[in-house]
């Protein structure tokens, strides 16, 4: 078990490699790598304060880490999608305009999943499929918002490397009265 309490001042989410620990740390605008087997911290993406700023979530396909971020605003739907080599170097253009309020990113079969959070719009709940070559929109999605209350929300998700299902986790937001 990994005890880090206190390390990093705003860390979202995790992406385990099946070696090394991958973090999006949002705060500092960089992506660290921590070893599973010394315990070591190395910054491995940033700090970048344009790609980076507000990054949310990273992944990787074994060559390239993937990050998504959100732009200098979290209230708002820009969010970019990057890819980036194993050295840190950025590899083409982000894609800054196919995925709003992005939240969540994962990798499978040559693709990104982007897991747009941040709306109740139906027509904004899904998870846009972008192509992990060039970070193109391939046109494919997986909407989620059948069956789910008006006032719930994604927080998270994950693809299942053996089957490619989808998992999605929901939050209901609170709504107050007056």
């Amino acid at each position: 078990s990994l005890a880090m309490g206190g390390m990093f001042s705003d860390a979202e989410k995790i992406h385990y490699d099946g070696t090394d620990i991958l973090i999006a740390n949002k705060a500092a605008s960089e992506v660290i790598k921590i070893s599973t087997s010394t315990h070591a911290k190395s910054t491995v993406l940033g700090p970048d304060t344009t790609w980076l700023m507000n990054v949310l979530d990273v992944t990787e396909d074994g060559t390239y880490y993937y990050t998504l971020s959100r732009s200098a605003n979290l209230y708002a739907a820009n969010t970019y999608i990057c890819k980036w080599d194993m050295a840190g170097s950025m590899q083409g253009s982000c894609n800054t305009s196919n995925v709003k309020w992005g939240i969540a990113i994962a990798h499978y079969g040559g693709e990104i999943f982007a897991l747009q959070g941040g709306s109740v719009s139906n027509a904004d709940r899904k998870v846009v499929i972008l192509s992990a070559s060039d970070l193109t929109n391939t046109a494919k999605t997986v909407p989620y918002y059948s069956g789910i209350s008006a006032y719930s929300y994604a927080s998270n998700m994950d693809v299942d490397q053996a089957t490619g299902d989808v998992y999605i986790v929901d939050r209901k937001s609170t709504r107050l009265n007056s």
